[in-house]
């Protein structure tokens, strides 16, 4: 008789680990802040430019990068960004979560108007748009098809001062 053991992070029905969630228990990564990211290429692949005489060279998959980044805030009206940097295999950058804008002039407000809701989307959401809109590009620049270009998940840091 063969005995099989599951390890204690793995369930029952399949034979893949659980990744570790990463992110601090109970915080809502919606609200309002500064978050601090880390975004490794799949396989941490060097897809992005090159390392020359100690600059950073972007090829074309890393101005796309760029491009996507910056565009960010034409996606989540609530967002903001701060310093970026593109590594050959990796990218480095501060996103800003505000209050969302709400879109209702005064005499609409008068008539009894409410502003539409506002949804805001957490720093999970705006990271996985980034993947998505520079994934895509990327692979209609290689003339590819679904290719994974980033590394599932990413490296977060909630910035914070001193009194919180």
């Amino acid at each position: 008789m063969i005995h099989v053991t599951t390890p204690t992070n793995m369930p029952e029905h399949t034979s893949t680990p659980r990744r570790k969630n990463i992110r601090l228990r109970h915080f809502d990564y919606s609200q309002r802040g500064a978050y601090f990211v880390t975004i490794c290429t799949h396989d941490r692949e060097r897809l992005l430019g090159d390392v020359v005489d100690d600059q950073v060279r972007l090829n074309d998959e890393g101005r796309i990068v760029l491009e996507c980044w910056h565009d960010l805030p034409n996606h989540y009206e609530h967002v903001k960004l701060d310093e970026f940097v593109v590594m050959p295999n990796h990218v480095h950058g501060i996103i800003v979560i505000t209050d969302p804008v709400r879109g209702i002039s005064l005499n609409e407000e008068r008539a009894g108007l409410k502003p539409a809701p506002t949804s805001m989307h957490s720093l999970s959401e705006i990271v996985r748009g980034f993947k998505t809109f520079s994934s895509r590009r990327i692979n209609r620049l290689q003339d590819k098809t679904g290719q994974p270009v980033w590394q599932r998940s990413f490296y977060e840091h909630v910035i914070r001062d001193e009194k919180t």
